[in-house]
Parts: structure tokens; C-alpha cells; sequence
């Protein structure tokens, strides 16, 4: 089952308005700003193309065609499959439109098919019929500061998989309520055009979509070291990361 990432905070670098970059150990005045950071630019343009993909979902003209496909396939870079998988993947699509399947019985479906798991691939096919699932990621992984420990028989790797999955759904739903989250999506729906079409979770996976870092830290130490410094009356702090 999910682990978390970090055990403590020390070796997370701060840094101010300035640019000017400290290491956190035990000093605890430095100042903080509620609301994690994205990029407005890369957000507002990956929302016209992720609605124009969810526009087709429910269009009997559009849903899986040709078009739909290349703009999915773009989009969420699905690439490099061969002609075969593409065909099953879309299939399994249509059959997850159709008859509502779980995320459990998509991986099933690819694993018979394909004979490959990818939750990646079968999480945005989930999310894409149902918006108010998010999509399985490294970075929605680090984000919540899960390791994964993948079992090799692939029953057990989609049983696990499914697990993961659920934990994803359910960290989303408890996170989407945390006071810097609140904060954030307070910002995103300033800034953000069309941020009014999407629902908190797809806020989420945007704000995670235009931060791609392999040492973003996990909300789960974001929300630690804000309570350790609001603790000594800290004010703001800008941003933060791992230490390599």
C-alpha cells in the first residue's frame, strides 16, 4: 500500500521574492504564502485543448474518431504504441463509455488485449468519461508522497493497481478541503479562463500538469512545514523543493 515519500523536512530549499535560496533545517523565520504555485500561461492553454477533447466525449460524431483520437493522443502523449494497441485501447474506451467500467476492468481489458498495465493510459481513459476522476501520474504520485511497490504477476499487479487508484481518488477528495489547496483554487479561478468548467479534481491534475518536477515536494510535507512555521509566527513562504 501507498508510503509516504519524506519522513522529515530538513533539506528543503525556500526561496523568497529575491530568487535569494536557503536550505530548511531548523530555522523557522521565513515567511509563507498559502497556495501553491502553477503556470498560468501553460494552464489557460492545456484548458482549451482538454475541453475541446471532453466536448467530443458525448458527440456520437466525434467521440473516437479520427480527430478525437489525435487530439487525445496529443494531449495526454500516448505515443509510441503500435497500431494494434492504439486499436485496443480505443476500443476499451467506447466499452468504458458504454457500459460505465471501472478502472479495475479497464486495466483487465488491456492486460487481455495488450498483455501490458499501464494505470496511466487506463486512468485517463476513466477521467475522460468521468471528469471528477483524476488521472494517475508520477507527479500526482509525488505529489501525495506514495511509492509504488508493483507486484509482477499481473492479477496481482491490477489488484494492486486498483487499490493505488482508490487511494488516489480518496486523497483527492480528503486534500481538495486542506486550507492551502482552498487558497489555491481561490488564485486558479482568478487567473485561470474557463477555470468555472472544471471541477476541483481537474483543477488539481491541471495545477500538478504545469509544475512537471521531479523534486516537487508531496502535499503531505507542503502542509507539515506550513504548520511547523505558522507555529513561530512565520509570514511567507514562496516556494519550496527537494534537495537532490
Amino acid at each position: 500500500m501507498p508510503v509516504n515519500r519524506f519522513n522529515d523536512l530538513s533539506g528543503f530549499v525556500v526561496t523568497d521574492k529575491k530568487g535569494n535560496k536557503s536550505v530548511f533545517k531548523n530555522d523557522l523565520s521565513v515567511e509563507y504564502e498559502e497556495h501553491l504555485k502553477f503556470d498560468e500561461k501553460k494552464i489557460n492553454q492545456g484548458i482549451v485543448k482538454y475541453l475541446e477533447i471532453q466536448a467530443m466525449v458525448y458527440n456520437p460524431f466525434k467521440f473516437c474518431s479520427e480527430e478525437f483520437k489525435k487530439k487525445f493522443n496529443g494531449f495526454y502523449r500516448v505515443r509510441q504504441k503500435t497500431p494494434k494497441w492504439y486499436e485496443h485501447f480505443y476500443n476499451t474506451f467506447e466499452q468504458c463509455k458504454d457500459k460505465k467500467l471501472s478502472f479495475k476492468e479497464v486495466l483487465t481489458i488491456m492486460w487481455e488485449k495488450t498483455h501490458e498495465i499501464d494505470a496511466s493510459f487506463c486512468s485517463k481513459i476513466i477521467a475522460t468519461i468521468d471528469p471528477s476522476k483524476p488521472v494517475w501520474d508520477k507527479y500526482v504520485l509525488q505529489w501525495l508522497g506514495i511509492i509504488l511497490d508493483m507486484p509482477k504477476n499481473p492479477k496481482e499487479k491490477i489488484e494492486y493497481c486498483s487499490k493505488i487508484y482508490d487511494h488516489i481518488n480518496d486523497e483527492y477528495r480528503k486534500h481538495i478541503y486542506d486550507g492551502n489547496v482552498i487558497e489555491t483554487f481561490k488564485h486558479f479561478n482568478s487567473v485561470i479562463k474557463h477555470a468555472e468548467e472544471l471541477n476541483p479534481i481537474k483543477k488539481i491534475d491541471f495545477i500538478l500538469w504545469s509544475n512537471r518536477s521531479d523534486r516537487t515536494v508531496s502535499i503531505l510535507e507542503y502542509n507539515r512545514l506550513l504548520d511547523r512555521l505558522k507555529e513561530k509566527d512565520a509570514k511567507m513562504i514562496l516556494f519550496f523543493k527537494k534537495q537532490k
